[in-house]
């Protein structure tokens, strides 16, 4: 308590931390996860169990614990393997990736052309259904089209497997995606908003990469590059930027009539 502020209301979620719990909280979520790692159960039963314990030791009560399932959210999720599981059965996406390969041939561009054609077509599914179901659709295309080309089986399944991760555009792309965008208050707009550029930096990159596969210290050193830029470049801008403001700063003081006279005299 302090005498400085005082509580004019009430905020919701704003329940002050139990510290005294942190420990019993810690045990259970690592002993879930090292039971689960041993392959002694599932993770659905260790997490249930581990859920449990945390409610019976006072970490978190049975109100928390019930409002804490968006029911929303699960059926939200349970409605995307339906709509992922027709697109499947119903041929769209054998049709939709054999459209994206077939303009990729007929690009004329060689591999790199072939690779995009492949991530763009498993991308589009991945962000629509799940992203094993989108990599085993894909999977013979890619193959087929590896062998028919004459181009490395690995080089493809690379393309295969980082496209097939890239679910950015869509909320249903992911479980993770459907998690967060009702408690985040996110609009499918901004999916598509803030995870196009990510997508189309991501397919530029994986095609690079694979396509310099014969030169991996190439990829090696350019990440490295690109890392170091990251983390050193906004606080070099920044530096050089306060330099030259206080270098400027000098000469306009030493051009100033006070100056001048002082000079003078």
């Amino acid at each position: 308590k302090s005498r400085d502020f005082l509580l004019v209301y009430e905020l919701e979620d704003s329940t002050p931390p139990r510290k005294e719990k942190l420990g019993i909280a810690l045990a259970c979520a690592v002993s879930m996860i090292i039971i689960y790692i041993s392959g002694v159960a599932d993770l659905i039963t260790v997490a249930a169990l581990a859920a449990s314990v945390m409610i019976c030791c006072g970490c978190i009560s049975v109100q928390t614990a019930r409002e804490s399932i968006k029911w929303d959210v699960y059926v939200t999720i349970a409605c995307s393997f339906g709509f992922s599981k027709a697109i499947e059965q119903t041929g769209v996406a054998d049709t939709l990736a054999g459209w994206f390969v077939d303009a990729s041939l007929a690009s004329g561009t060689g591999e790199a052309g072939i690779f995009t054609g492949i991530y763009i077509a498993t991308v589009l599914l991945s962000n629509v259904m799940a992203n094993n179901a989108a990599a085993a659709l894909m999977f013979p295309v890619a193959a087929s089209t590896a062998e028919s080309q004459g181009i490395n089986l690995s080089s493809m399944f690379y393309i295969l497997m980082l496209a097939a991760s890239a679910s950015f555009v869509s909320p249903f792309g992911y479980q993770t995606n459907l998690m967060v965008w009702n408690p985040g208050n996110y609009q499918f707009s901004d999916f598509v908003r803030f995870g196009g550029p990510m997508q189309i930096w991501q397919m530029a990159i994986s095609v690079i990469a694979v396509l310099l596969l014969d030169v991996w210290y190439v990829v090696w050193i350019a990440a490295l590059a690109a890392g170091c830029a990251a983390i050193l470049g906004p606080t070099t801008f920044h530096a050089v930027r306060d330099w030259w403001r206080k270098k400027w700063q000098s000469i306009d003081d030493n051009s100033s009539p006070e100056s001048t006279g002082a000079l003078l005299s």
